[in-house]
């Protein structure tokens, strides 16, 4: 497999990427604390049907952090553009299907179709039996990265990535899950000062949209859309998608049984082969 790769160059930063396959574009957005690497179970295969191209997020991976303001919906723009792609599937997940998600929004003219698993929703309710589960570990998470305690940190966000029986069962899984995320270094976490006083401003009446919550828009995204979600995932991931799958025209929804929220890396064969009839 011939595999062609490089930086795109956007506002202020460079993006590390990969492109492999001929066919239809099919973008691949990661999840947080990992890089491009975390598609390595889908690259190839999903390179013999379409061109496949994979990328390191901003601050991710290879691709570095910048003091600018950005957006990661203005960085995918600018990566497609300097490799010619008009419009292209996308698939996302975590971090990365939320991505996929309001770039779909954003720009629906760059989008043929939308895979997207294990996402959070912007507008969305929480049960208080989910946040009493929840908080606590994103707490104890929190609290590693801001004694700067790393390898602390991605060990306790282990306990949402591979959280399924299976994952916390299977070292191979797990020792993956630690690998892909042992060179993040967390500058999200320490934004510098012009990026919070950007964040800090009031919105412009240029922002329009997306300022609305994204659980307020959903009708919006037209294209075909499949949902995924592991089996093991919290309940109100569950509650996500049928709301998801209620609210986008075209969207149907599939759980893959015995994974969790890394459920690309649990359960890969499952997950590609969802993926691959959804598009065909």
């Amino acid at each position: 497999m011939n595999i062609t790769k490089g930086f795109a160059e956007v506002e202020n930063s460079k993006l590390y990427y990969e492109v492999a396959g001929e066919g239809h574009p099919l973008l691949l957005v990661h999840p947080m604390l990992t890089s491009h690497k975390y598609w390595d179970d889908q690259f190839s295969e999903f390179a013999q049907q379409y061109r496949v191209i994979r990328y390191d997020v901003r601050g991710f991976g290879q691709s570095k952090m910048s003091k600018e303001p950005y957006t990661d919906t203005r960085d995918i723009v600018q990566l497609l553009d300097l490799l010619g792609i008009e419009k292209t599937y996308i698939v996302g997940l975590s971090m990365g299907g939320e991505i996929a998600m309001r770039f779909t929004l954003d720009h629906p003219e760059r989008v043929d179709g939308l895979v997207m698993s294990g996402v959070g929703l912007e507008g969305y309710e929480y049960s208080a039996e989910g946040q009493q589960e929840f908080e606590p570990k994103w707490m104890a998470f929190i609290e590693h990265i801001q004694k700067r305690d790393f390898d602390g940190a991605r060990e306790r966000f282990m306990e949402f990535a591979v959280d399924s029986p299976v994952g916390r069962a299977d070292e191979k899984v797990r020792e993956r899950a630690r690998a892909l995320m042992q060179d993040y270094t967390f500058p999200h976490f320490f934004p510098p000062e012009e990026v919070v006083a950007a964040a800090e401003e009031p919105a412009s009446a240029e922002a329009g949209a997306a300022n609305v919550p994204v659980i307020q828009r959903l009708h919006e995204i037209q294209v075909p859309t499949l949902v995924m979600v592991g089996g093991y995932e919290a309940k109100d991931m569950h509650g996500i998608v049928d709301v998801l799958v209620r609210d986008i025209p075209h969207a149907q929804k599939a759980i893959i049984p015995n994974a969790g929220h890394f459920v690309s890396l649990e359960k890969p064969a499952e997950f590609n082969r969802a993926v691959l009839n959804f598009l065909a």
